[in-house]
């Protein structure tokens, strides 16, 4: 626990109480009136005698379990399976969380533990692979029995402790490699000797826990992905294929625009127009609800933060580095640190003014990398987080290096060419530079006087209503009477706890209740892969 959280809990009694509760799983009369309607309601969706398995990760985060566990009794009920949680980590269990999960039907927990036999296997395997592991790229693109195990481990060293590239020299790497085989071999060996219907992931594409057990279900033993949250549902019949998913998806954007009627094209360029000069504005948070600060406003800053030359201006958009580089695929690097290197390398052939800018979010550690980097790259030059593009625009910046982000629909509305260097959600129209190889874009970044694309702000609309509106929720009232208003009456830093029961309870009918079950039901039925929409389920 952190000296911030003890000081705290020591000023604040309130604060003390509750988590003394929490920690022996003594529920508040809130929570105790909504495991008592958990019970009641889902009642009838117990199947605790059934063969069959549906297998979720333990996730501790309220907002998200109210609706999945929905979406996994749904599931247990029509396939005849009891709902188990797992995790590979015991300490991510509490007292109080598993009466929540008792209360929603869950039957059982799944803990890692490994028998004797399977600890002999995987220290085989760890002793055969570690010696052909003499480099990052062979460490990354790591395969067992076929599975990409590879970039789960690479990003799990990154996010674990808190790197912007992985040390081959590090002794940790080694706890992490070793860590990924034993999940290998367990669940492995899991899915091999249980009826699992299928599996469900809190954060499918990221890491270890959330992806790598997805995909040995998938890929070994065809078991299917479904999982929902407080905006949509998703099915994904091959887990292990992901990315491809994610890519057909951004890909078909346009196609299935063409789907609406004129109308409702037109209508659907005027809201995305309207939300884009809102996000513009400045206002904070415009569809990105986590969003604490904002990169665009009117105003300057103090005075110009950029040089005065004739040299072509580049800014350089980072990213966190630690924070899952590869979940969308397609990056030409193993990581944004890598990415990071090769500018600095490219840079010193050049003779552009080099500039980088992060997230006005950007977290300490991320700061100090960069920070770093940029005293060990003379010919770049810190922009102040604060910075709007509109300042930048007007200082003549005209090209932006990025990996994916929300710039690429964002700043060619304020006349700047955007160049992606991995998969992103805008790779399906034609208002961005997106390299394939690296060859390419080593090409691109030579000739950067030669590129300046011409949009349509058009496409950018139709982009953002579908990206937004279509493919990241389902409708504002699908599950909550009001997404909108869930999003006004709960605090940020609440929709992780226990609050959001409390809302779920206040404004709870039998109505809407079957009504989400009849929904989850036709999307289930349809057959549908990838992510759910308005015209899949027909809202």
């Amino acid at each position: 626990m952190s000296l911030k959280k003890i000081k705290h809990l020591i000023f604040s009694p309130n604060a003390l109480i509750k988590a003394v509760s929490n920690r022996l799983g003594i529920p508040s009369r809130s929570l105790k009136a909504f495991l008592n309607h958990n019970k009641r309601l889902w009642k009838d969706f117990r199947c605790p005698s059934a063969k069959s398995l549906i297998l979720f990760d333990y996730y501790p985060m309220a907002e998200t379990e109210l609706v999945r566990t929905y979406f996994l009794n749904v599931h247990a009920k029509k396939f005849n399976a009891k709902i188990v949680s797992y995790s590979i980590n015991k300490n991510i269990r509490s007292r109080i969380w598993d009466k929540v999960y008792r209360s929603l039907n869950v039957e059982n927990h799944l803990t890692m533990r490994l028998s004797r036999k399977q600890k002999i296997e995987v220290k085989h395997k760890y002793l055969e692979i570690k010696s052909q592991l003499l480099t990052k790229d062979d460490l990354f693109n790591l395969k067992l029995e076929g599975v990409w195990i590879g970039v789960d481990i690479y990003e799990e060293y990154l996010m674990r402790y808190i790197e912007p590239t992985v040390n081959m020299d590090d002794k940790r790497i080694n706890k992490v490699i070793k860590d990924g085989i034993e999940i290998f071999v367990f669940f492995r060996d899991f899915f091999r000797q249980n009826d699992v219907k299928l599996i469900d992931s809190s954060h499918i594409g990221v890491r270890l826990k959330s992806n790598l057990v997805p995909k040995i279900a998938g890929q070994l033993f065809n078991i299917p992905y479904y999982s929902s949250h407080i905006r949509t549902m998703i099915f994904y019949p091959e887990p292990h294929k992901y990315i491809d998913e994610e890519v057909r998806k951004y890909k078909t954007y346009h196609e299935n625009f063409k789907k609406f009627t004129h109308s409702e094209q037109q209508s659907a360029v005027r809201w995305g127009k309207e939300r884009l000069e809102l996000r513009l504005s400045g206002k904070v948070g415009v569809d990105m609800s986590y969003s604490s600060a904002s990169a665009y406003n009117s105003n300057l800053a103090s005075g110009q933060v950029t040089k005065t030359t004739k040299n072509l201006k580049v800014l350089v958009c980072s990213h966190e580095f630690y924070d899952s580089p590869n979940c969308i695929g397609g990056l030409l690097f193993l990581d944004f640190y890598e990415w990071m290197l090769y500018l600095g390398k490219i840079s010193k052939e050049s003779n552009y003014d080099w500039y980088i800018k992060t997230h006005p979010d950007v977290t300490p550690k991320t700061e100090k990398i960069i920070k770093k980097f940029v005293d060990d790259h003379d010919n770049f030059s810190l922009i102040p987080p604060s910075t709007s593009f509109q300042q930048l625009r007007k200082e003549g910046v005209r090209h932006i290096l990025t990996c994916h982000g929300s710039m690429g629909h964002e700043c060619p509305l304020l006349g700047m060419t955007v160049i992606n260097s991995a998969n992103n959600y805008h790779m399906g129209y034609d208002f961005n530079i997106d390299a394939k190889t690296l060859e390419e874009y080593e090409h691109i970044i030579s000739n950067l006087d030669k590129v300046n694309k011409t949009i349509d702000p058009k496409e950018i609309y139709e982009f953002y209503y579908m990206h937004n509106n279509i493919y990241q929720q389902i409708s504002d009232d699908w599950f909550f009477g009001s997404y909108l208003d869930y999003l006004d009456k709960v605090a940020p830093e609440e929709r992780g706890g226990f609050k959001v029961f409390e809302y779920h309870l206040k404004n709870f009918s039998k109505a809407k209740h079957l009504k989400i079950i009849s929904l989850m039901n036709d999307f289930i039925d349809s057959g549908a892969r990838g992510i759910a929409t308005k015209q899949i389920i027909n809202v």
